[in-house]
């Protein structure tokens, strides 16, 4: 499936790459992850790899734009990945205030791409999806 991401000003999406980097180690360093350790040693790879790809292409430009195809299921464990952090009060005590007015809307506009290309891809994927916006809604109205 096609994620599309952008357009979004550089320094945003640098900015938010180096926050980003920031709580993968503090997920690695911590031990409580919100995943199993298997399967969060595996999604911070995969992680890991989208935010290298992003930071790479905001670097050599001022608007970011960034697009590729991703395999279904992939997308669908980022995502999950995402939703558990979005979720975890433990990563959320890593998190300023100031982080999450300047961070806020790059995340938001990363988990809406990847969303909505699940969403685009049908059953299973459009519940999956379904769910992970409840929960992230159920998570804004508790911070």
């Amino acid at each position: 499936m096609l994620i599309e991401l952008g357009p979004v000003a550089s320094e945003q999406v640098l900015s938010w790459t180096r926050f980003s980097r920031r709580l993968m180690m503090e997920i690695k360093t911590k031990g409580d992850t919100p995943m199993s350790a298997h399967d969060t040693a595996d999604w911070i790879r995969a992680w890991t790899a989208l935010i290298d790809q992003w930071a790479k292409a905001a670097a050599n430009t001022d608007v970011f734009r960034w697009s590729e195809v991703i395999d279904c299921e992939k997308a669908a464990f980022v995502v999950h990945g995402m939703e558990k952090c979005i979720c975890s009060g433990d990563i959320w005590a890593c998190i300023t205030e100031g982080d999450r007015h300047q961070q806020t809307p790059f995340t938001l506009h990363v988990m809406h791409a990847f969303l909505s290309a699940l969403e685009a891809e049908g059953a299973p994927y459009l519940h999956h999806a379904e769910q992970v916006k409840a929960a992230i809604a159920e998570q804004a109205f508790a911070r």
